[in-house]
Order: structure tokens, then sequence, then C-alpha cells
């Protein structure tokens, strides 16, 4: 049986000379005094290889099932739970189990109830064992649990490929980074609730004003230890959301290499 190869692959920099500073106590451990402080115009032309082994223990090595159901044309979105493994590549939603074995297309492609056409980007709860998927084209969510059955849909009224599960209760919506287009362009995140209502919404204070403008529908979100961590094009900081509030975590000193994010 053919089958397709699941690379994980890891880009590493050596950065030297981080200005974040640290405490040291008699027990001569070391505090962490965030945000970090990352100077990469000093230290980028410093970067070097760096063995695997030294960032982590295990690598793994997942061989996915090909079958004429299972044809991925390129990996848009991956989230992995405890016993599977989520792949979109933006036409369907594919499902694995952790061995590489295809399990079956999350949903179906059509306009039914429960159907989409193309899956513009989706989002898992591993508590709660349900996939959440934004429906292309028409701003509607779909949610399944993991043995496939559709349960619900709802509708969300901004534009948004990006979201994640907070707490269970709550989504986190990152909008898609376009200058006034839609009356949601002066926030960069909504907080709703599992209903997709609206409850928190974070100002955008790097609204680019070009026009026209570039679209960036994706941009760093993702889960660290229990929290989401998130940046916006054209920013220096990453953040952590703690809460309904986000607290800088690193802050990157790109010199002048920084791009323009209003071109």
């Amino acid at each position: 049986m053919k089958q397709l190869n699941l690379f994980l692959t890891l880009s590493c920099f050596a950065l030297f000379s981080c200005g974040h500073s640290s405490k040291v106590d008699n027990n001569t451990e070391k505090t962490v005094v965030l945000p970090y402080h990352v100077d990469l115009e000093i230290n980028l032309n410093k970067a070097k290889s760096i063995p695997l082994s030294s960032i982590g223990k295990e690598l793994e090595y997942i061989p996915l099932e090909t079958t004429p159901s299972s044809l991925i044309r390129k990996i848009n979105q991956i989230f992995f739970s405890d016993s599977y493994i989520f792949i979109s590549d933006f036409h369907k939603l594919f499902q694995f189990d952790r061995n590489g074995k295809f399990i079956r297309q999350v949903g179906a492609n059509g306009r039914g109830p429960g159907e989409y056409i193309n899956v513009s980007g989706f989002c898992i709860d591993k508590k709660k064992e349900k996939v959440y998927i934004i429906a292309w084209g028409i701003h509607t969510i779909l949610e399944f649990d993991f043995n496939g059955k559709f349960i619900r849909s709802f509708d969300h009224a901004f534009s948004s490929v990006q979201f994640l599960v907070n707490d269970t209760n709550r989504f986190v919506f990152r909008l898609n980074d376009l200058a006034n287009v839609t009356n949601s362009s002066d926030f960069k995140l909504y907080i709703t609730d599992i209903k997709g209502t609206p409850l928190v919404k974070i100002k955008n204070y790097s609204r680019r004003t070009s026009k026209p403008a570039f679209l960036f529908s994706i941009t760093p979100m993702y889960y660290f230890n229990d929290n989401i961590q998130f940046m916006q094009f054209g920013v220096d900081t990453l953040y952590t959301l703690k809460k309904e509030k986000l607290e800088p975590y690193a802050i990157f000193n790109l010199g002048k290499m920084k791009m323009d994010p209003n071109p």
C-alpha cells in the first residue's frame, strides 16, 4: 500500500546575546523575566545549525496511509490530539490516527447541512473531542465530534480563517489583516462564546491604510503552555493571551531588516 510520508521539519536559529534579564537565587535557579528581548539584526549572521537532540528527546516520523479517499494536495493546517492527526488541504479535512492510518474525511464537500465547498480554517477541542471548520465563503462554522458526526452549525459575522478554542467555552478569532475592508478592520482579535457571539474585541493598533493592500490571512497563532500565543504581521512583539488581555512574551529587534508593514 502506498504511503505519503509526513515530515516534521524544524528550523532552528542559535541566537546569542538576547536582551532578556534573569535573576539567580541561592539555589542557582535562573528566573526569566518576560518579555524576552531578541536582537535579530545583530545575531542573524551568527545563526548556526544545531542537532535536534539539543532541543528534544524524540523525533516522531509518521507515514500517512494513502488511499483514493485520502490524497492530500498540500498541507494547509494540521492539529494533533492524543489519538488523532487532523490535516486540511483547503479542499478537505482528513483524520488519521497517531500511527498514520486513514480514518475518514471529516464532513463532506457540498452545499447541504454539515457540508462545505472548501475548508477556510479549522481547529480542534482536545478536551471535548470536537472539530470546528470555517466553511469557505459563507461565514459558517461547522461542528463535528471526533467520530465524524455532524453536530451543529453557526454563523460568525467577521472575516477570519484562523481561530482556536480557548478554555473549551470560548473561541479566539484572528481577523484577516487587510486594510480598510470590513467593519471589523479596527480589531485584531475577537473572543467569542462557543456559539460565535462576540464577547471581547481586542483593538488593532497597527492598522494598515494602504489601498490596495496585501491580505495576510495566517500569522503565528498557537498554543504554548496551555495559553494562546499570537503575533500580528508587521509587529515586533509576540504576545500571550491570558484571559482577555495580551501580555508581551518576546520582542524582536529587526532594525533595518524590518519590513514595511504598509507597503
